[in-house]
């Protein structure tokens, strides 16, 4: 199931599991977070570097991300 970027808004149905695809400062999809049970995601924020080993993964507030959303997905046998 993917919802177009106009109805992320009202797609609030959302479930652990669900992968949220972000728009940041790029053109194109370009970063992506994984919902979690709390209504937060977790994700790995970008760095400078290709690789950064102090850079580590962490979970944050959905909400706080969500204007940057383009695409939410969800697998088929979770949708429903």
């Amino acid at each position: 199931l993917t919802v177009p970027v106009m109805a992320i808004h009202v797609f609030l149905a959302q479930c652990i599991g669900d992968v949220v695809l972000f728009r940041v400062r790029s053109k194109v999809p370009n970063h992506a977070a994984v919902v979690q049970a709390d209504g937060g995601m977790a994700h790995h924020p970008a760095s400078l570097r290709p690789y950064d080993s102090l850079q580590a993964s962490r979970c944050e507030p959905l909400e706080r991300w969500r204007r940057f959303a383009t695409h939410w997905l969800r697998h088929e046998g979770d949708a429903g």
